[in-house]
């Protein structure tokens, strides 16, 4: 899956034509290789998103998403909750993917800064009805960072 980044950015110009705002910094890379967990309590977000989606090849859809933390969570004070440019929850980072991203979110959100990144939506169809999502993520280590892995 090789949709993510630049491609996003060729497709459909500068993050602030897809919904972006000034203060958010994209981290995609060009890889989808972070799965998006809980999508299937979603679902009715995930359809709005996958309708207003760029189509790519195959049974894959683009969109971009925002990253944030949600150290308020009652069932995991380290979660890191995905959602639409729009904030309509699609999902999290599993919780040992939420450890890992976490601290460097943080220190973005302090800065101020608002993380988006690309997303793949699959699914929706009749074989599979559930639609998920991957994300096209940096290592946490790179987020702040104008480089990838």
């Amino acid at each position: 899956m090789k949709f993510g980044g630049t491609l996003w950015h060729f497709l459909t110009g500068p993050a602030n034509e897809v919904g972006a705002k000034a203060d958010e910094i994209d981290v995609s890379i060009v890889s989808f290789n972070v799965e998006v967990v809980g999508e299937s309590n979603y679902q009715k977000a995930l359809q709005y998103l996958m309708r207003r989606a760029k189509h790519g090849e195959r049974e894959w859809n683009m969109t971009h998403v925002r990253i944030q933390t949600e150290p308020t969570n009652t069932y995991d004070p380290n979660a890191v909750r995905i959602s639409s440019l729009s904030d309509d929850t699609i999902g999290y980072l599993s919780r040992d993917d939420a450890l890992k991203w976490q601290p460097a979110i943080l220190a973005l959100e302090s800065e101020g800064k608002s993380i988006v990144c690309d997303a793949s939506l699959f699914g929706g169809t009749k074989e599979k009805p559930h639609i998920g999502a991957w994300l096209a993520l940096r290592a946490p280590r790179n987020l702040s960072k104008g480089t990838t892995d």
